[in-house]
């Protein structure tokens, strides 16, 4: 199986590294960060995510525009995407309004974020095939 390529989103920036450096351990995943919403919209362009993974909560701006941005962008493959947020209920429904296919509270468990990413990805395969 080729690499899942993960764009990671967040305006913390030692978030932003702890979370690569975790996930890149994983010899299946290619992983790019952007530290806001519009270097996430520029990368997305040439990186080709096959699952991004964004913050909610960040200036300029936050998590649920950039997926909407996202989706709007007919150029990109098809992609799935996990929201992170310090918050579930009214802001979990909202993430998945704006396009986000699953929501997870922080903070996050990597085991289960790696097995989330296998699975969009497998998700995502099967559609793409």
């Amino acid at each position: 199986m080729p690499q899942v390529r993960v764009l990671l989103v967040d305006d913390q920036e030692d978030i932003l590294r702890v979370m690569q450096l975790i996930l890149s351990r994983c010899e299946s995943y290619c992983v790019e960060t952007a530290a806001s919403g519009s270097l996430a919209l520029e990368k997305a362009e040439t990186f080709a995510p096959d699952v991004v993974i964004s913050d909610i909560s960040m200036p300029e701006m936050d998590g649920c525009e950039l997926m909407m941005q996202l989706r709007e962008k007919s150029t990109l493959n098809p992609f799935k995407s996990i929201a992170l947020s310090g918050y579930g209920g009214d802001q979990e429904k909202m993430t998945l309004a704006a396009g986000y296919d699953v929501h997870l509270v922080k903070p996050v468990d990597y085991d289960n974020l790696a097995t989330i990413i296998d699975q969009l990805a497998q998700e995502n395969a099967d559609v793409s095939e």
